[in-house]
């Protein structure tokens, strides 16, 4: 386990109402993005390289709220994408017998569109509610913390 051994927030750079939580953090290496490409051999390498990192950090009440409901929110989001396909599959359905081709495609389009707003509203949610880490390693990581400054937004922490 890494502990961060700071008095303030490591979202925020708050210093009031901190609470320690512990947590699990991966690792995305370049070796795991290009071994996604190949298929099944990306779960292979995620296995084997992307190993979950534990940390102790304090985290504001706010930020500390907002970082525990992160799953419940992944799981909330994949059923809206799930209610959205269904949606969209009967609206296909019913354009194509009334727009023939041209509604199969706005349906298709539709779909796609709303996956890719969806997942760039995910990665920007996530990338706020989450600790910046500049660098991870399995013996230290790096956290950039707003509100610093840039001398002292970088703050290490080595395994205990």
């Amino acid at each position: 386990m890494i502990t961060l051994p700071f008095k303030i927030c490591i979202v925020c750079g708050r210093s009031e109402n901190l609470t320690r939580l512990s947590f699990q953090h991966k690792r995305v290496t370049a070796l795991t993005q290009l071994a996604g490409c190949a298929g099944n051999v990306g779960f292979l390498a995620e296995y084997f390289v992307n190993r979950a990192l534990l940390f102790d950090a304090p985290f504001c009440s706010p930020c500390a709220e907002k970082y525990v409901s992160l799953p419940k929110a992944s799981q909330l989001l994949h059923l809206a994408w799930v209610s959205i396909i269904f949606v969209a599959i009967l609206a296909t359905y019913f354009l194509n017998g009334i727009c023939g081709d041209v509604g199969f495609i706005l349906g298709l389009l539709t779909v796609v569109f709303t996956r890719v707003a969806i997942r760039i509203y995910w990665s920007s949610y996530v990338k706020k509610t989450s600790p910046n880490f500049e660098k991870l390693t399995a013996n230290e990581a790096i956290v950039r913390i707003p509100g610093r400054s840039l001398n002292s937004s970088r703050v290490v922490a080595t395994k205990f």
